[in-house]
């Protein structure tokens, strides 16, 4: 059976990185479609490369492994008052593999005031409650193993600090 897959253009996801890598207090939001993607693997180095707090949907749920020092937990219609902290206080928001429309299966994120990425396989999910600054359109583990190789070109082989994310969310 054959079968077809779907990359990022890689320009959209230069413009993207740039924009992580130059984020003062970025967030990475999970969704399901990390799941489908199996980019469990590449989500994790992405938030440790970048020293990313990280929160899933509901339908995420444990794209990110819930006792990794970088992780916030999911969220849904239910949020914890640290992952709001995080949401509220974030510049850049980087959602792969989710919606960022209005469910009780999600987070409510602000549709003003940040700078969205967003990754999805999807698009008409775009736009859709949040403008999105950096669409990209692929699959969450192409969009990640592409990600990575933008960053890490941008980092110089020094990665960001995890313990000090750490601590921020320990707090």
């Amino acid at each position: 059976v054959a079968s077809a897959r779907m990359g990022p253009a890689l320009d959209d996801v230069k413009r993207a990185a740039e924009a992580l890598v130059n984020a003062k207090r970025p967030l990475l939001y999970a969704g399901q479609g990390v799941h489908y993607a199996r980019a469990w693997k590449q989500l994790k180095e992405l938030a440790e490369l970048l020293a990313l707090p990280v929160t899933t949907s509901l339908a995420g749920k444990s794209s990110f492994p819930e006792n990794h020092p970088l992780s916030l937990g999911a969220g849904g219609g239910a949020l914890g008052r640290h992952t709001q902290h995080f949401v509220d206080q974030a510049d850049v928001i980087f959602g792969v593999g989710c919606s960022f429309s209005a469910t009780n299966f999600g987070i409510g994120f602000p549709s003003r005031g940040k700078t969205y990425i967003h990754a999805t396989w999807d698009a008409a999910e775009l736009n859709k409650n949040v403008v999105t600054d950096y669409p990209i359109l692929g699959e969450a583990d192409l969009v990640l193993d592409a990600m990575l190789a933008e960053v890490r070109d941008r980092l110089k082989g020094k990665p960001r600090d995890v313990n000090a994310t750490a601590k921020d969310i320990a707090a």
